[in-house]
């Protein structure tokens, strides 16, 4: 178990454990001056009494002169005593196994004393031996079942360790009720308070821990904390402020005050207090790794890498910051450094669950999704209440295809971290695999509810709203997201596709521009524009552009595509042939470039050829839908029209409803002399497009042929004037 938070306020005190009132400084403060020895007639009487101006280096220095006189060692129960009190100091400085040995040697002195199983359960307990401690300090509740020490460090094992936050409560509380005036019980309870969200009971507990441990720095920290955690970040500074007043050096403040300034956007004022709290104590890892990342949101990764470096420096086996530095290797694309740097801080401690989850990541980044998920596995494992790995394990579910089991995992990224909007985003985008368009949209609503700038939000939300044809409101969000992201030249061509799409060419090209001038290489934008360009008949403008997105990404085939399209358009087959061709060459599963050059050697009579395109891209993407479309439109040429037919149907079974498929299946049922068939199938056209002039006009030829003269020539009429020119 990792007691770095959980050792606060919890070390046996020789007070404690000889029954007089508990020292104040039980709880974590600034280091407390070492005082002399006192006379060894004294020593004795020193052990029994509470003095809030010792250390546990001065506790052990007492405890170890008190058992060097014989007087102690005649009393057999004075004996114990100093044993279980040196057993304590020795577990207050970190030394564990002594602290476990001394209380041993205590309880075979006396096998059933209560305050030596406290004592070996806490040296256990520190040294994550938490099934032995949980045995000691339920044998010492069976031989005292009101002691408050005993219950509230049982609790804290319940919650921390078997994460039963139900009966940790019950530990909290009973100890409380046996002791209202003993610390721990409020300061674990108030912990327990903060993590399910009840703030203003652990303000309550922070408030009340206060009063009993009026030195205790930490307890003051902590309702900074909640402070912070209720959105109240001007109360949370003042109080780590006023600490501060009092204890200008206290690193552990410093860092905290530091940590919330980042939250506040005062990156100068968090650097002052990092820098501060790192010259104060230079073992002050946390001051490390949160300055290191103010380096990094400033994109200077190499100045992060090199703080990071400093703290594992300082405490190369603490895995916190290993963690932190490895993560910093990976987004420098450092890998080989930052797998060796995971796998030192799992060799340290294979229980850290953040050190599997930074691993999993970096297997993710190498595109191994088995071994990124199996980490995530193994996170969870180690620690079901962290939600890191459930989110991100339901981030790589949405990618491999399993979006139920994605919504599975997000959902208890939620329950576990309600306030946190990227896992609702990624809700998001697991509904729309599910094909849940409306709860998609709510997720994006609800990750905006709480961060109303978050921008993936607004961008996935703009991209859902396009998606399904809301262009009105895409618009809006798209425009929120470039409020956002003015410099995102992505949005502004995606939003000129949506004013394209309302038929708005000038807004459009404006959009294009903007893109271009911010990014004069983006691929996006220059294929856009050079298909608007192509469509107003601009061809040497539109090729320009293409070529420019050519030589942006001479790799890839997409802008070859658009390329040979606007080649075509102009005139010039040959071109357009032999850009297709290249295109092919680039990206040989490029379904769009199979398809487009089936398309140009459909239209030149190459209907072998373009049969082999159609077959070849549908061999890579039986879902891609333009290729049935196509292969129908060739099976009529062929006069193979109930295959024709056939091809529609696949097409329509993947874009239903589409206008252009059920005109097409028209007709072939005319071809076929079917006209009833082929009216059905035109009604359908018109009910899905009522401005489609050629469904119109094929169906004033089936009704003609039906001998509905009247419906023929009203049909015909329509045709007529939605196009002067229609006709077939």
């Amino acid at each position: 178990m990792n007691a770095g938070f959980r050792i606060y306020g919890a070390i046996l005190t020789i007070s404690a454990l000889v029954g007089v009132a508990a020292r104040a400084s039980a709880a974590p403060s600034a280091p407390a001056p070492t005082v002399a020895a006192p006379p060894a007639a004294d020593v004795a009487q020193q052990c029994v009494t509470a003095n809030s101006d010792r250390s546990y280096a001065d506790d052990l220095k007492i405890c170890d002169t008190a058992l060097s006189q014989p007087a102690a060692l005649a009393d057999p129960q004075l004996h114990v005593r100093l044993l279980v009190a040196r057993s304590a100091a020795l577990a207050g400085l970190g030394r564990l196994s002594e602290a476990e040995a001394v209380a041993n040697e205590a309880l075979k002195l006396a096998p059933d004393d209560v305050d030596a199983l406290i004592a070996r359960g806490q040296a256990r307990d520190y040294a994550d031996k938490n099934d032995a401690a949980f045995a000691d300090y339920d044998k010492a509740l069976q031989l005292r079942p009101a002691s408050a020490l005993a219950l509230a460090r049982r609790g804290s094992i319940w919650y921390y360790a078997r994460h039963d936050a139900v009966r940790a409560r019950a530990d909290y509380d009973a100890a409380i009720k046996a002791d209202p005036e003993a610390g721990l019980g409020y300061h674990f309870r108030g912990a327990l308070n903060l993590d399910e969200g009840k703030y203003d009971a652990a303000l309550a507990d922070y408030d009340r821990l206060i009063k009993i441990w009026p030195n205790s720095l930490s307890s003051a920290r902590q309702r900074g904390v909640v402070f912070e955690n209720l959105g109240r970040n001007p109360d949370a500074l003042k109080v780590y402020s006023d600490i501060l007043v009092a204890h200008p050096h206290d690193a552990d403040t410093l860092t905290y005050r530091g940590a919330l300034r980042i939250a506040m956007k005062d990156a100068k004022g968090a650097l002052d207090d990092l820098n501060a709290a790192i010259a104060t104590d230079p073992d002050q890892l946390r001051a490390y790794r949160l300055k290191a990342g103010l380096f990094e949101d400033d994109d200077k990764l190499d100045a992060a890498v090199a703080i990071a470096e400093a703290g594992v420096k300082r405490k190369p086996d603490d895995v916190t910051t290993l963690v932190a530095l490895g993560r910093l290797y990976r987004l420098s694309k450092k890998t080989d450094l930052a797998l060796a740097t995971f796998n030192t801080a799992i060799k340290l401690d294979a229980k850290y669950a953040d050190a599997r989850v930074e691993r999993g990541l970096l297997y993710w980044d190498k595109d191994d999704d088995k071994a990124a998920i199996a980490e995530m596995d193994a996170a969870i494992a180690l620690d079901p209440t962290n939600s890191d790995p459930f989110y991100f394990r339901g981030r790589l579910m949405t990618e491999t295809g399993q979006a139920e089991k994605a919504l599975t995992d997000l959902d208890e990224a939620h329950r576990l971290s309600p306030k946190w909007a990227a896992v609702l985003v990624s809700r998001g985008l697991a509904l729309s695999a599910l094909g849940r368009p409306q709860d998609e949209l709510k997720a994006y609503d609800a990750a905006l509810a709480i961060d109303p700038d978050n921008t993936d939000a607004l961008v996935d939300r703009a991209i859902s709203l396009r998606d399904f044809k809301r262009n009105d409101e895409a618009v809006v969000a798209y425009q929120a997201a470039i409020r956002q992201l003015p410099k995102r030249a992505d949005l502004h061509a995606a939003l000129g596709e949506i004013r394209l799409d309302q038929g708005d060419q000038a807004q459009a090209r404006a959009e294009f521009d903007q893109a271009i001038s911010l990014d004069p290489t983006s691929i996006r934008a220059l294929d856009d524009r050079g298909n608007l360009l192509a469509d107003q008949k601009r061809y040497s403008e539109a090729l320009a552009d293409f070529q420019r997105a050519i030589k942006a990404a001479p790799d890839e085939a997409d802008p070859r595509v658009y390329l040979a399209q606007a080649l075509e358009q102009s005139g010039d087959k040959k071109a357009a042939a032999l850009a297709y061709d290249e295109a092919v060459r680039l990206n040989p599963k490029s379904t769009f470039a199979l398809n487009n050059r089936g398309l140009l050697r459909y239209r030149g009579d190459d209907y072998d050829g373009a049969l082999a395109d159609f077959d070849a891209a549908n061999a890579i993407d039986p879902k891609y839908d333009a290729p049935y479309f196509n292969r129908g439109l060739v099976m009529i040429q062929l006069d193979r029209t109930d295959r024709a037919i056939r091809e529609f149907d696949a097409y329509l079974r993947l874009d239903p409803g589409d206008a252009d498929a059920h005109a097409q299946k028209g007709r072939c049922y005319r071809i076929l002399g079917d006209e009833l068939l082929a009216i059905e199938e035109l009604d359908r056209a018109l009910q899905a497009d009522p401005k489609l002039a050629l469904a119109w006009w094929r169906r004033g030829l089936a009704k003609a042929a039906l001998g509905d003269e009247a419906g023929a020539a009203a049909d015909k009429k329509q045709a007529k004037i939605l196009d002067p020119k229609v006709d077939g």
